[in-house]
């Protein structure tokens, strides 16, 4: 055999392949693929070549995935500043009503003259 013949035995094999996984890909049920774990996808994903229908389907699939996590990580980000906001604005709120005044702190050396005070002595 020569060079051009096993090369053209290997493209029809190449395209044998991709008008069979074409086939299949058809014949799929896409919507089983959103069940599937990371593990399962990954195992499927790996049967395929690159520039397969499958393939192609299943790093959209990743894609999509991530976006849903990170989605989720934007959204309890604003639930925790908008809880944060609420309960400061409490607090705010709070203090100007004058229910709770905060005592002023002392500084060391205030703290320090009034320990060396004398007791009052009860008589």
């Amino acid at each position: 055999m020569d060079q051009f013949t096993i090369l053209s035995m290997q493209n029809a094999a190449i395209n044998a392949r991709k008008k069979k996984h074409k086939e299949d890909f058809h014949l799929f049920d896409k919507s089983s693929v959103l069940k599937w774990d990371d593990k399962k996808l990954a195992d499927w994903q790996s049967d395929y070549h690159t520039d397969d229908p499958q393939w192609i389907f299943a790093e959209h699939e990743w894609k999509r995935r991530a976006g849903i996590s990170t989605r989720r990580i934007a959204i309890a980000a604003i639930v925790v500043s908008v809880l944060s906001l609420i309960v400061a604005a409490l607090g705010y709120f709070h203090s100007l009503n004058g229910d709770s005044t905060p005592a002023p702190l002392k500084s060391p050396a205030q703290s320090g003259k009034q320990s060396q005070s004398p007791t009052p002595s009860s008589k």
